[in-house]
C-alpha cells in the first residue's frame, strides 16, 4: 500500500492459488478501501489477444477505443493507465507462472510456493472430511 513498490509480479506453478490470492485482495480493495480511485481486474489470455486486453482495460476505465486505432504494442497510458510510479500513485500487479515475465516487466517478485506435504494433506482432509482416513482401501503409503 506504500509508495515504495509500484509493480508487483506474483508468480508460481499453475494451480497454486496465485489468482485466488489476488482476487481476494482485489475484492477487499474494491469494498474496503478508498486508497485507489480505480481498481480493475483483467485476464490476459494465452495466446495474447492484445485487442481484447486493450478493450477490457478501456471498458473497466469507462473509456472507448477507436476502431481505427493501432492494435499493436502500446504504452499503458494509451488506455488510461499511467506507468506506475511514486508520483502518480498507480500500481500494477500481475500473476504469472513465469518469473521471467515479472522480471521483464520490472516487477517486485513475490513467489507463491507449493504447500508442504502436511499442509496439502490438511487442506485435502478439511475439504473431504477426516473420516476418509478410516476407509480401509486408503492409506498414507499409497
Amino acid at each position: 500500500m506504500g509508495d515504495k513498490v509500484t509493480k508487483i509480479g506474483v508468480w508460481g506453478m499453475g494451480g497454486i492459488g496465485k489468482t485466488a490470492i489476488m482476487r481476494h485482495i482485489n475484492n477487499r480493495l474494491q469494498e474496503e478501501t478508498n486508497e485507489f480511485s480505480d481498481v480493475i481486474w483483467v485476464t490476459v489470455s494465452q495466446p495474447l489477444d492484445l485487442l481484447k486486453l486493450q478493450t477490457e482495460i478501456a471498458t473497466a476505465l469507462k473509456l472507448c477505443l477507436r476502431e481505427d486505432e493501432d492494435k499493436e504494442a502500446f504504452p499503458l497510458e494509451e488506455v488510461g493507465i499511467h506507468e506506475p510510479n511514486k508520483q502518480n500513485g498507480c500500481k500494477l500487479v500481475i500473476t504469472t507462472r513465469s518469473v521471467g515475465v515479472c522480471r521483464s516487466m520490472g516487477c517486485e517478485e513475490v513467489r507463491v510456493p507449493p504447500l508442504s506435504k502436511e499442509e496439502a494433506l490438511n487442506l485435502f482432509l478439511d475439504k473431504v472430511g477426516r473420516n476418509i482416513l478410516h476407509v480401509p482401501t486408503l492409506n498414507e503409503e499409497s
